[in-house]
C-alpha cells in the first residue's frame, strides 16, 4: 500500500512539474529563436502632428550636439519634419549629416537623397530581409536585418530593437537600428574605414510637441581643404563656383558657410568669400596658433562667386558653401 501510494505522488509531482515547465516555457514567445525573433514581424508607424525626438549627434566637423525634431505635418505622401532651431537646419544643410529633416515617406519612413525617396527600412521587418538603397552620397548600399530583439523599458512597456548593416561599394559601413517605441532611428553609426564619420543617438522621444520648426533646403556648391607646412609655408589660391539657385525649387534664400581652421605658430592667414560684383561679403583673417569654426549666412546672389585663401605658416583650412532654401512651421 505504501509503495503504491509513493508511486502516486512521485507521478503527481512528475505531471504538475511538466505543466508548470510548460507554463513557463509559453511566456517566452513564440517559436524559431532564442526570443522568439524569427517569428517578429514589424510594421510602418503612423506619425502625428508634433511627435518628437531628441539626437545627439557627432560628427568630424563639429563634434557633439543636440537637436530637438519634430513633425509639423504632412504634404500628402511625406511627413514634414523640422529642427527647433534655425541655425541647426543650417548646420546640416552645408554638412549634410541628419538623414531626418525635411521629408519624410508615410508609406515606409523613406528618406531623401537627391530629390529621390531611399528606403533607408523596407516595411515590413523581418528577420535577414534585405534591400538596397543610396544615402550620404553613397550608391546601393546593401542593407540586412541582423536581429530583432524585445527588451524592458519600464516595469509595464516593452520595446523590439530592430538591428540592421548595410555595406557601400567601396567599404562604407552602416550601423543603425528601429525602435518601435520611438518610433525611428534608435541609433546610427557611418563609417569608411576606421573612424566613424557620423555617430547619432536617441536621447528622448514624445507626442505633442508645440513651437517654431524650420528646414534649409541645401545643395552643395563648394567644399575644398587647403593645408600649408614648413616646408612649403606659403600658400596664396583662388578658387570658384557659380549660384544658379536649386535645380527643382527656384532661387536660393541664402548661402550658408563653413570653415575649419587650425594654425600654428608663426601663422598669419586670410579668408575671403566674393561675389561677382567683388565685394568681400566674407573676410576672415586668422593669427598664429588658433583652432577656429564658424557657420554663417551670405546673400545669395546668381552668379560667379570667389573663394580666396592666403596663408603665410603652418596651416591647415577646410571651407564648405551650400545654398539653401528656408522653410519654417508653427505646430
Amino acid at each position: 500500500m505504501k509503495t503504491a501510494l509513493v508511486a502516486g505522488i512521485m507521478a503527481l509531482l512528475l505531471i504538475s512539474g511538466l505543466f508548470i515547465g510548460y507554463l513557463a516555457g509559453s511566456r517566452e514567445g513564440p517559436s524559431g529563436g532564442e526570443d522568439g525573433s524569427e517569428n517578429l514581424i514589424i510594421q510602418a508607424p503612423v506619425w502625428e502632428r508634433g511627435r518628437f525626438w531628441t539626437y545627439s549627434f557627432n560628427i568630424p566637423e563639429t563634434g557633439i550636439l543636440t537637436s530637438k525634431i519634430a513633425v509639423a505635418g504632412d504634404e500628402g505622401e511625406n511627413y514634414e519634419v523640422g529642427v527647433n532651431n534655425l541655425m541647426d537646419a543650417r548646420r546640416h544643410a552645408v554638412l549634410n549629416f541628419d538623414p531626418m529633416l525635411g521629408r519624410i515617406g508615410m508609406n515606409g519612413l523613406e528618406v531623401y537623397e537627391n530629390n529621390e525617396p531611399q528606403p533607408l527600412f523596407k516595411f515590413p521587418l523581418t528577420l535577414h530581409s534585405n534591400w538596397s538603397f543610396s544615402m550620404f552620397g553613397v550608391d546601393e548600399f546593401e542593407a540586412r536585418v541582423v536581429s530583432i530583439k524585445q527588451m524592458d523599458i519600464s516595469e509595464y512597456n516593452r520595446t523590439t530593437i530592430v538591428k540592421i548593416e548595410a555595406e557601400g561599394p567601396s567599404g562604407e559601413s552602416l550601423r543603425y537600428s528601429y525602435d518601435t517605441s520611438s518610433m525611428w532611428i534608435r541609433e546610427l553609426t557611418l563609417s569608411d574605414g576606421d573612424e566613424p564619420s557620423l555617430e547619432m543617438d536617441l536621447v528622448s522621444h514624445g507626442t505633442g510637441y508645440t513651437g517654431d520648426l524650420f528646414f534649409v533646403r541645401g545643395v552643395d556648391l563648394f567644399d575644398d581643404e587647403y593645408s600649408s607646412s614648413r616646408g612649403s609655408p606659403e600658400i596664396d589660391l583662388y578658387n570658384s563656383f557659380i549660384d544658379r539657385g536649386h535645380p527643382n525649387w527656384g532661387p536660393f534664400d541664402e548661402l550658408i558657410y563653413f570653415y575649419d581652421v587650425e594654425t600654428r605658430s608663426g601663422t598669419v592667414g586670410t579668408l575671403t568669400i566674393r561675389d561677382h560684383s567683388t565685394r568681400a561679403n566674407l573676410r576672415r583673417t586668422f593669427e598664429s596658433n588658433m583652432v577656429a569654426r564658424s557657420l554663417g549666412t551670405l546673400e545669395s546672389k546668381a552668379g560667379e562667386w570667389s573663394v580666396t585663401v592666403s596663408f603665410a605658416g603652418d596651416s591647415d583650412l577646410h571651407i564648405k558653401i551650400a545654398g539653401g532654401i528656408v522653410y519654417s512651421w508653427n505646430v
